[in-house]
C-alpha cells in the first residue's frame, strides 16, 4: 500500500512539478520516504511519526490547491 502511494505520488510529476512549489514536492517525498525506511526497518513507533509527518505535508499541499475566495478577489 505505501509502495503503491509512494509510486502514485512519483508518477504525478507532470502536475505537481508544474502546480505545486518544489519545497513542498521535496519534503512530501522525504516523508514518504522517511516513512518507508521506518516501515521496512520494522520500527513501528518511527513509522507513527513520520506517517504523521506524511500526512501533514500531504494535507499541506491539499489546502493550498483548494480555490479560495481570497485567491479570487
Amino acid at each position: 500500500m505505501l509502495r503503491g502511494a509512494i509510486k502514485l505520488w512519483m508518477s504525478s510529476d507532470g502536475y505537481t512539478h508544474i502546480f505545486i512549489r518544489h519545497p513542498e514536492i521535496d519534503s512530501a517525498t522525504d516523508a514518504f520516504y522517511e516513512l518507508l525506511s521506518d516501515v521496512d526497518a520494522g520500527d513501528g513507533k518511527a513509522a507513527g511519526g513520520a506517517f504523521d509527518k506524511a500526512e501533514a505535508h500531504l494535507s499541506s499541499i491539499a489546502s493550498m490547491e483548494h480555490i479560495k475566495i481570497g485567491s479570487i478577489l
